[in-house]
């Protein structure tokens, strides 16, 4: 077991530009385009305990994001693949990327537990479910004719997502078995406001049924939480510098890696946290 952050020499002189991880893997993209993937041996992944490039040479990616057992990456000329379980009638395949065919001009994706989301060049959202036995092509979500205001970010949870507007304004749909709608119930919902206002950034976690937001001075949270469940947002009282200080307030969910900053002798080299997964992984590794 590894209780301290340790260095991952295979990834010396490469610059780490996004960082996510999955239910049994960890994703990293570099500045140059590059995606490498590591697993434990009993992953689906077949990455043999070490990371391993998955994008051919003429792909050149500029996103990433990681669901529960898929990988999504977005290209930079604005095109979708999917790397594992994927849409469709598509075989799933943990060895080859897939292009996600109708979804163009992208400029923003986002996984949840199961589900995926992408925003185009022209503010549209697509949504589809990345299930073993649900595998849906991305299809246009609509809002109400009174929500004109353009889209600033979108986060998904374990069932549910989350969407923030420009003017501040905060929406979600699906699960609300938690509470992490923060509706004031635990009824499940198609698009509806959340009655907060003037929000800046959002966050919510893919294993954990909880939702954040952050108003430029307050943090708010609601949903599952160690303290019970909380239906509405609730501000915290403690002061807190990021998402990831006030989310560990809240969990007790172990931190599995992190991309260290430090200039001149660390930047660059992505550091892990021991959990159920990763301890494997790094020992292999280092």
């Amino acid at each position: 077991m590894i209780y301290k952050p340790q260095q991952i020499s295979i990834l010396n002189d490469m610059k780490i530009v996004q960082v996510d991880s999955g239910y049994d893997f960890v994703a990293i993209l570099t500045n140059n385009g590059h995606v490498f993937i590591a697993s434990d041996v009993k992953s689906k992944w077949k990455t043999n305990n070490t990371f391993k490039l998955i994008n051919p040479h003429y792909c050149r990616f500029k996103m990433i994001a990681c669901g529960k057992h898929h990988l999504l990456m977005l290209e930079r000329d604005g095109y979708v693949f999917d790397f594992g379980q994927i849409t469709g009638n598509e075989t799933s395949s943990y060895e080859r990327m897939i292009q996600i065919a109708n979804l163009k001009n992208i400029k923003l994706i986002v996984c949840g537990l199961n589900h995926s989301l992408s925003i185009t060049n022209k503010g549209e959202i697509y949504s589809w479910f990345n299930t073993l036995y649900n595998k849906r092509d991305p299809s246009l979500v609509s809002f109400p004719n009174n929500c004109s205001a353009r889209i600033k970010d979108i986060v998904a949870g374990s069932n549910h997502s989350l969407f923030l507007f420009e003017n501040g304004q905060l929406w979600g749909c699906g699960s609300n078995y938690n509470g992490e709608l923060g509706l004031g119930d635990k009824n499940n919902r198609n698009l509806t406001k959340i009655p907060i206002e003037n929000v800046q950034q959002i966050a919510c976690s893919k294993f954990q049924n909880f939702s954040l937001a952050y108003d430029g001075s307050s943090y708010y949270a609601w949903g599952k939480t160690k303290y019970y469940e909380w239906l509405t947002p609730r501000k915290l009282d403690y002061p807190h510098s990021s998402f990831a200080s006030a989310s560990a307030l809240l969990c007790n969910s172990p931190i599995t890696f992190g991309l260290c900053n430090v200039k001149d002798k660390l930047e660059g080299f992505v550091i892990f946290f021991v959990d159920h997964f990763f301890s494997t992984v790094t020992n292999s590794l280092i």
